[in-house]
């Protein structure tokens, strides 16, 4: 999803997004070429790197399982965390495999 912000309240929601997705500078910030209905339109993504030593990689479902039992952030849980982003996936007619699989194997597990 691709979010026009008004030019005049521009550097006060980056300031605020800037706050909220880099504290620990774990994130790089790049400007991606977006395909809209409108169409292609530059926007600021905050990404891993896959040779950043905070990827975590293939994570087996039992270590999974004890992450979403157990891991908690500033802004809630790692399980709250998952089954809200699959929520507004869903809301929005998106559907990421993973996403979704690890939403089941919660549910499996009793979590959900």
């Amino acid at each position: 999803m691709v979010f026009r912000v008004p030019r005049g309240v521009a550097h006060e929601e980056l300031e605020r997004l800037w706050a909220r997705e880099m504290p620990t500078g774990v994130y790089e910030p790049r400007w991606l070429a977006c395909a809209t209905p409108a169409g292609t339109v530059q926007a600021l993504a905050f990404t891993l790197s896959r040779r950043s030593p905070s990827y975590a990689g293939n994570i087996a479902d039992d270590e999974m399982l004890h992450i979403l039992r157990h891991a908690n952030g500033r802004y809630g849980s790692t399980l709250d965390y998952l089954v809200r982003t699959a929520d507004a996936l869903r809301k929005h007619c998106l559907r990421d495999r993973e996403i979704e699989r690890l939403v089941s194997l919660a549910r499996r597990s009793g979590l959900v």
